[in-house]
């Protein structure tokens, strides 16, 4: 079984606050539209989740050019605080016993920058934006590594699925 963890006590998110989110319901579907104030640009996302369906559609990606990469990175990044919530995972290892593993899911900074493109514009970028496209994987990582060593050092020796190295496989980006 899969397991994401959350933190307690963690310090707000800088994008809350420069995020405006509306949700609209229309024959049947759920429709979200998130916008970020970043410097003097606003950066717009829209999704679609159908009934039924645990899938959430990307319609319009967060991030369409590197104008909007570069005012994306200047955003401060989350503040380190919390600890983890690990009642979850120990709670799930209890009930199925011997009978399963629970596994930890955690993205990479690869994942999370990629999933902010439409993928054409994710692999144009990526390619060609060496520098500018590692300022934007240092940016998450500035978050993910305290969290991902805090989750380790919380729940030692569990299985840990990170995904994400494939968006630097081909066909995406040459190795």
């Amino acid at each position: 079984m899969m397991r994401r963890l959350a933190f307690s006590d963690v310090l707000p998110d800088p994008l809350e606050e420069l995020s405006k989110e509306t949700v609209l319901e229309k024959d049947g579907s759920r429709f979200g539209v998130r916008s970020i104030q970043a410097g003097d640009r606003i950066l717009t996302s829209r999704t679609r989740r159908d009934p039924d369906l645990d899938t959430v559609w990307t319609i319009e990606h967060l991030l369409k050019d590197t104008d909007d990469l570069r005012a994306f990175i200047q955003i401060p990044t989350l503040a380190i605080g919390g600890a983890p919530n690990i009642s979850p995972v120990l709670e799930t290892e209890r009930a199925i016993g011997d009978s399963g593993i629970v596994m930890i899911d955690t993205p990479d900074p690869l994942c999370l920058a990629a999933m902010l493109f439409d993928m054409a514009d994710y692999t144009v970028i990526a390619s060609t934006e060496n520098l500018l496209f590692r300022q934007l994987l240092d940016w998450f990582a500035t978050v993910l590594i305290p969290r991902t060593e805090a989750v380790a050092k919380a729940l030692p020796g569990r299985l840990w699925r990170i995904y994400g190295p494939e968006y630097a496989s081909p066909p995406y980006l040459r190795p």
